[in-house]
């Protein structure tokens, strides 16, 4: 079986949770008969929970406590500051100090939103949800301390939705789309269960008409399934896995104590109706990050006693835990509640009965598997994959039987490259600039992490202009590809591509076979006997197999004219490529003021969230191609490039002559408007490569396209 080392193989991993690394600890709560409810989770160390104390008046006392320190010491808190007859219900936390919290007022009806930065003190929010107005407490959640969102329904029968990306110092409100037309009496459930988020900005909130409301770039938009679930007002509970695969349980009616089970493996197209193994009333339920689509839920019945169990199927069946900690004795009145998970190793669960607590789960030794959810099976390798979360697999089985397992995955730092690791992991394959965002990931930190696992880093230094912009090999990097057609040929004129081997990488530490077995084309050669670093010409043994097999077994041979035509390209390479990068700073800059432009992504703007990164890797510039959402949308940004005459509408980049594109109707026509923003492909983004013509002409063919879009990007200011 041939294998291609240009991917990241993985084989498919599942998690056990051992209900044995389940323990309790002491929340130091005001009383100690105040049951947990809701767990947020900061990081692997700060946790906030959330607890109530019946009075007997058929209201609540609540309190809340936290911890710095993975839950060794917890230190209490209350709700001083909230003035009336109010109800806190759901609470997130964006750091040690600082938490949200939506309330009800039960003698108003309505519902405010307060934060604390003190975790004691509490002060109302203004300007947020139409706070005072608002019939419903809805939820409020958060990513990783800095990112998240709120929302709510005011009297006047529309979704409030804010968002925040400095964890809640200043909130935007997020224009909803669809969601600002709800259907006739349609409001968003409250409560800890409503609502989920996971990985990569996807988050969703249920509605009691049975709409599924959903984002996939950390609420800034929104989007609604397709078709609804039920159409019960009774209840209705929200877990979900990827952006696709989505389970709702509801309540039949309002007596009723049988939860109706739906799931979704299509983000709302078509719903399954199924009946759990056992019979679920759910109080606390949630998907273990990084696993095999398993979640744990609690309370598996009805009575006052109730559990937990897990499930590894995405909740087709469940087993229960046998321990007397998860599982007690029927008749001992004790419960467990909220429930969350960090991660693989690290989970908190409220622990109700007659002394309360946190359960907290821990377990360094969890392997990460692949979330089976987010699988693709296809018969080629022509395949482009919706990049909805932090890690996003795909299967490969060629008819050269060829197999691969293959993750996409969030660049943004080595965490998460580091949790997908494991002992079939083959290679980790980046780019020096990625496409249509321009983020550039941190090639040292994720080479550590590849070098740890004994595998090769990868790099496509395209955008990195063959070395002016950027040397991946002086960075950790063990091979670099490029396409030839673009920046090294520079006239769009010819397809080809490079392969450069480092020589730098040990193919024969025992996981890479096909060049330590013998060949069979070769008359059992073994390549890195004869090329590696115990043979006599150095460690050539990649390159010169890619040569052998890969030229004569798969026929990629430039001819001649292409390779004549990328030379004399090579040639004058340095001088296109800083007037490219020149150019392309300056249109950058001048676009960022324009007041037509909502928004520039280009590494070389200090607004750029890749600015710093930028400037550590690469050399001489920035890149020759940026993006702009333009004010009016898709409409604006297709009559814009329509009205163009010097900048040329071609797909390609890295040509001489300026080249402009309209992604959502092109290059990403095939996906859908869902797929397309997790992409980051928002419907007004157009694509700029910047050419090395003189700059006041590209600036006056840009002002002419923008001139004839004024009317509608007035209309969208307004």
């Amino acid at each position: 079986m041939k294998k291609n080392l240009l991917f990241i193989a993985l084989l498919f991993v599942s998690i056990t949770l051992n209900a044995q690394l389940w323990s309790s600890q002491t929340t130091n709560f005001p009383t100690a008969t105040t049951a947990v409810d809701q767990i947020s989770i900061v990081d692997s160390n700060t946790v906030w929970i959330n607890g109530f104390l019946g009075d007997g008046s058929g209201l609540h006392v609540r309190a809340h406590a936290r911890t710095n320190n993975g839950g060794t010491t917890w230190t209490a808190g209350s709700y001083t500051g909230m003035t009336g007859n109010t109800y806190p219900q759901v609470l997130a936390a964006s750091s040690y100090n600082t938490a949200f919290c939506i309330a009800y007022d039960t003698a108003t009806s309505l519902a405010s939103f307060w934060k604390t930065t003190d975790g004691t003190n509490w002060a109302l929010v203004t300007g947020v949800m139409n706070t005072g107005s608002t019939t419903f407490a809805d939820g409020v959640m958060f990513w990783d301390g800095s990112k998240g969102f709120c929302y709510g329904d005011p009297v006047s029968s529309k979704f409030d939705i804010y968002n925040t990306t400095d964890g809640g110092a200043t909130w935007n409100s997020v224009p909803t789309g669809s969601i600002s037309a709800p259907l006739s009496g349609e409001y968003g459930y409250n409560g800890a269960d409503c609502a989920c988020k996971i990985a990569g900005g996807i988050a969703m909130f249920i509605t009691n008409k049975g709409r599924v409301y959903k984002t996939t770039d950390y609420g800034a938009t929104w989007m609604v399934t397709p078709t609804a679930p039920f159409t019960t007002d009774a209840g209705a509970k929200i877990y979900a896995s990827s952006a696709n695969y989505i389970i709702v349980a509801t309540l039949a009616t309002t007596t009723a104590t049988v939860w109706d089970w739906k799931y979704t493996i299509d983000g709302g197209t078509t719903w399954n109706t199924y009946a759990p193994t056992g019979s679920f009333y759910s109080y606390g339920m949630c998907y273990v990050p990084y696993s095999s689509n398993m979640f744990v839920s609690t309370s598996p019945s009805t009575t006052t006693t109730m559990g937990v169990s897990y499930s590894n199927d995405n909740g087709l069946t469940w087993s229960d835990f046998t321990d007397a900690l998860l599982q007690p004795t029927a008749g001992t009145n004790i419960q467990c509640l909220g429930v969350n998970f960090y991660s693989p190793q690290i989970g908190w669960m409220g622990y109700y009965g007659t002394v309360n607590s946190i359960l907290k789960y821990y377990n360094p030794a969890s392997t990460v598997g692949i979330p089976q959810a987010e699988t693709i099976n296809i018969n080629d390798v022509n395949v482009y994959p919706n990049p909805a979360s932090d890690i996003v697999t795909f299967n490969i089985n060629s008819k050269n039987n060829v197999n691969y397992t293959i993750k996409l995955i969030d660049v943004t730092g080595k965490t998460v490259f580091e949790k997908v690791m494991n002992a079939n992991s083959k290679a980790i394959y980046l780019e020096t600039i990625g496409n249509p965002e321009f983020n550039i990931p941190d090639f040292e930190a994720i080479a550590a992490v590849a070098k740890k696992n004994n595998i090769p880093l990868i790099v496509d230094n395209t955008f990195g202009a063959a070395g002016y912009l950027f040397r991946p090999l002086e960075h950790g990097a063990n091979i670099v590809v490029e396409s030839a057609t673009k920046w090294i040929g520079g006239h769009g004129t010819s397809i080809g591509g490079v392969i450069v081997d480092g020589g730098n990488f040990n193919w024969g530490n025992g996981k890479f076979p096909q060049f330590t077995e013998p060949s069979e084309g070769y008359h059992g050669l073994k390549f890195w006997d004869v090329f590696g670093t115990p043979g006599p010409f150095g460690n050539i043994a990649f390159i010169i197999r890619a040569r052998v097999e890969g030229l004569r077994d798969y026929g990629p041979t430039i001819s001649p004219l292409n390779a004549f035509l990328l030379i004399q390209g090579l040639e004058t390479l340095s001088l296109r490529v800083q007037r490219h990068v020149d150019n392309a700073l300056a249109i950058a800059q001048w676009l960022e003021k324009h007041p037509q432009v909502k928004k520039v992504n280009y590494p070389g703007l200090p607004s750029s969230p890749y600015h710093a990164l930028g400037k550590k890797y690469l050399k001489n510039g920035f890149g020759g191609v940026l993006s702009f959402q333009i004010k009016g949308g898709k409409e604006a940004a297709d009559e814009f490039i329509n009205t163009l005459t010097l900048i040329s509408h071609l797909a390609n980049v890295g040509d001489a002559k300026t080249l402009i594109i309209h992604p959502a109707s092109t290059t990403h026509l095939q996906l859908s408007d869902e797929e397309q923003i997790s992409a980051g492909v928002i419907p007004g983004l157009i694509r700029l490569s910047v050419g090395i013509e003189h700059l006041d002409d590209l600036k006056s063919d840009l002002e002419t396209g923008f001139a004839k879009v004024k009317p509608l990007s007035d209309k969208d200011n307004k």
